[in-house]
């Protein structure tokens, strides 16, 4: 009598126990340690190279300029790990710059053909109708940042370069306004790495594979930067500024070349200005197959439409 009466108020108290469970919401396995517990919710938070990918934050491109050297002096990476002299070997014997900290070694021989089309195409050829292409909505380039725990120094931080569309709102100062939010282009192509760093505010992310919008006499042409590097400072004020440095394959701007009249004082001076100042990958003719570039750029805050 005593057992059965035991009996069943033991199986009284495990029915108040399970009160609200069901089979849209499982008990948890008591016969699990922990450690595997935590694992299996582990598997439900989307991961990324540097762990959890947190909230992403997004950057618009309201600024990008191929950046021209003053005298010797231009921002950008040592790309060949070689400071170039002229004559020399390396680089196929086209002189490096000096960045304007002091650092020495510079590739972007792109420098030299900026000035070049602007005495041809008009002075600031190439910014203002970059410009006028990304006020437009034609040429919108983002960055965003996952997993970025702390922006001032971050040990891993995975960084996608893309495209959006859409009408951006222009301010005051003829720049996109910042806080805007735009649909992904899915067909236009982006480039990831999940090994980025952030130390004392600067972010430094690659190598990638981007294609950039370049535009001269309102002739755009997306042209391919190979092994890009990105390095830019993550302003408190949540804009970015920085530079892209990388290499463009001198064959695949013919496709550009051929939107411009043959003959013409542009062609010549992009034909041979190009081809005078390429100074990466020599080939076995010891003639060298590309040229390297810098691009600045500032950034402004922006959102992606959830998809």
């Amino acid at each position: 009598m005593r057992r059965a009466l035991m009996t069943a108020v033991m199986a009284s108290v495990a029915s108040m126990t399970c009160l609200g469970c069901g089979e849209d919401d499982p008990a948890p396995d008591a016969s699990l340690p922990d450690a595997a517990v935590d694992a299996s919710l582990e598997d439900t938070v989307e991961q990324g190279p540097c762990g959890h990918l947190g909230e992403p934050q997004m950057w618009l491109m309201r600024r990008l300029e191929f950046l021209a050297h003053q005298d010797g002096i231009v921002d950008g990476l040592d790309l060949d790990g070689h400071v170039t002299v002229p004559g020399d070997g390396t680089g196929c014997g086209k002189a490096d710059f000096v960045a304007p900290d002091g650092r020495e070694g510079i590739d972007n021989a792109f420098a030299r053909l900026v000035p070049a089309i602007e005495s041809v195409g008009g002075e600031d050829a190439f910014e203002s109708a970059i410009m006028r292409a990304i006020n437009s909505g034609g040429a919108l380039v983002t960055m965003q940042l996952d997993h970025l725990d702390d922006p001032v120094d971050d040990a891993c931080v995975a960084v996608t370069l893309g495209r959006a569309k859409g009408n951006p709102e222009i301010g005051n100062d003829g720049l996109l306004e910042a806080g805007q939010t735009f649909d992904r282009d899915l067909e236009q192509p982006s480039s990831a790495v999940g090994d980025a760093t952030v130390t004392d505010g600067v972010l430094e992310a690659g190598p990638f594979t981007l294609a950039l919008p370049m535009v001269v006499d309102d002739i755009q042409l997306l042209v391919t930067l190979h092994d890009m590097q990105v390095v830019a400072t993550l302003h408190p004020d949540g804009h970015v500024v920085g530079f892209m440095a990388g290499a463009i394959v001198l064959e695949e701007l013919d496709a550009f070349l051929d939107n411009i009249a043959e003959g013409t004082a542009l062609y010549r001076v992009i034909r041979n200005v190009l081809i005078a100042n390429a100074d990466l990958d020599p080939g076995d003719d010891g003639k060298c197959r590309r040229i390297s570039i810098a691009v600045g750029f500032e950034g402004a805050p922006a959102f992606f439409f959830d998809e």
